[in-house]
């Protein structure tokens, strides 16, 4: 079962960063950079088949979220919430009367955040406190930087997208003016927003290319980045000012920024797989593509996982380590169940 869309939205104006292309591509079926295979911890035994939604942070080694629903009749009938605790994942109780959360961020233990429609909850480390949001906030692709510096989408049009920032009291819109595909960010002055091109949002059966904008502590400003057809299923994930890799649709082109130029992977794998929207820097320059491509080095290295990493809903790298945690799918007593794995020892 695959049910969640990501969605989202952004405006600006024009700056540049040196372009290059280069960069290699060997292929090779293991690496000192990571562990062959995933190995499950977990798995979530409610008796009935259930799956995660694209929703799993990792902020230390003693602290991980993920977040998962049960199926019925084709939608989601409840959600269910796993909490890591550095000992053992446990399932724990979603907050509020009702709430369906469908998004999950998080910048520290202590500064959780749960996004569902037209609610939103905070974990202090002790409780979950409601945080009023506005009408049109979305419920995907949340960025979580601080207790007073959260990002989120919601609404727009087909020429603009709106970004809505949190600053510990009040919520502030920002247009861009594309199709909205994805958040991602470093630090309050390194935060980018990819989607197509206006045009090409209005006139989704016409050609477009993927742009992308960076926010600077003021304002969103354009970036240029490679040429890259622009596709419902891009992506952008920021680990630091120079380690940023923008993609396109099921990875068919992928662009390294290293912080002296763009650099387009060559010999990228065939990853036609579910879960070609999971896009992880590994925090080494290195980052993971899908559920079983590791890039490391200029080397592409192949993960063995036990379902063929046919439903990879999220991967999330521990903080401090060179281990990885991946949300798949397992089989248990005719049942598909979602199930938490590893890359590397357990924190």
């Amino acid at each position: 079962m695959r049910n969640l869309v990501r969605h989202a939205a952004v405006v600006g104006v024009a700056i540049g960063l040196a372009l290059t292309v280069g960069a290699s591509g060997a292929q090779a079926s293991g690496s000192p950079a990571v562990n062959p295979r995933w190995r499950v911890v977990y798995h979530v035994n409610l008796k009935v088949t259930n799956y995660w939604l694209f929703a799993l942070t990792a902020t230390s080694r003693t602290d991980a979220w993920a977040l998962g629903y049960v199926p019925r009749n084709g939608r989601i009938a409840s959600e269910f919430l796993e909490h890591w605790n550095g000992s053992r994942w446990r399932m724990t109780t979603v907050p509020g009367i009702a709430f369906m959360p469908q998004a999950l961020a998080a910048s520290g233990p202590t500064n959780v955040w749960l996004f569902g429609p037209g609610r939103a909850f905070r974990w202090d480390g002790n409780r979950w406190s409601r945080v009023i949001i506005p009408p049109n906030v979305g419920i995907g692709d949340p960025l979580v930087l601080g207790t007073a510096d959260v990002w989120t989408t919601g609404g727009g049009s087909c020429n603009d997208s709106f970004v809505y920032h949190w600053d510990g009291t009040n919520w502030t819109r920002y247009s861009v003016p594309m199709g909205l595909e994805h958040v991602s960010g470093s630090s309050s002055r390194n935060i980018w927003v990819v989607g197509t091109s206006p045009w090409g949002a209005c006139h989704p059966g016409r050609s477009a290319r993927l742009v992308a904008y960076r926010w600077s502590g003021n304002s969103f400003q354009r970036v240029n980045i490679p040429a890259i057809n622009g596709q419902h299923g891009s992506n952008v994930a920021v680990a630091s000012p120079d380690d940023i890799w923008i993609t396109s649709a099921g990875f068919r082109v992928i662009a390294h920024w290293t912080g002296s130029g763009w650099h387009r992977l060559r010999g990228v794998p065939v990853l036609a797989k579910a879960g070609f929207w999971v896009l992880a820097p590994d925090g080494h320059g290195g980052a993971w593509f899908g559920g079983c491509e590791h890039w490391s080095a200029g080397v592409w290295h192949a993960v063995f996982a036990a379902d063929g990493c046919q439903e990879t809903w999220g991967i999330a790298p521990i903080p401090a380590s060179r281990s990885a945690w991946r949300l798949g799918i397992g089989r248990f007593g005719g049942r598909e169940e979602g199930t938490i794995e590893i890359n590397g020892p357990l924190p």
